[in-house]
């Protein structure tokens, strides 16, 4: 017979979850758009992929320096 365990794993995407909690604020996101009108890109749906590659990128490196 198996006995239960109290144990249950956390799923992956709640680790990964929390991981980007304090790595992606709401400053970062402002970052993003700003350097979005920077360079000139509008603010439309169609450059979300821009958006969140330079949210994306920033974070990286950031999680690199620390």
């Amino acid at each position: 017979m198996f006995l239960a365990t109290a144990y249950t794993p956390e799923p992956p995407a709640a680790h990964i979850a929390q991981e980007l909690k304090g790595a992606i604020d709401e400053r970062r996101l402002d970052q993003g758009i700003e350097y979005l009108v920077e360079i000139g890109i509008l603010l439309k749906a169609k450059n979300c992929k821009s958006f969140t590659g330079w949210v994306t990128a920033d974070t990286i490196k950031e999680g690199v320096r620390q």
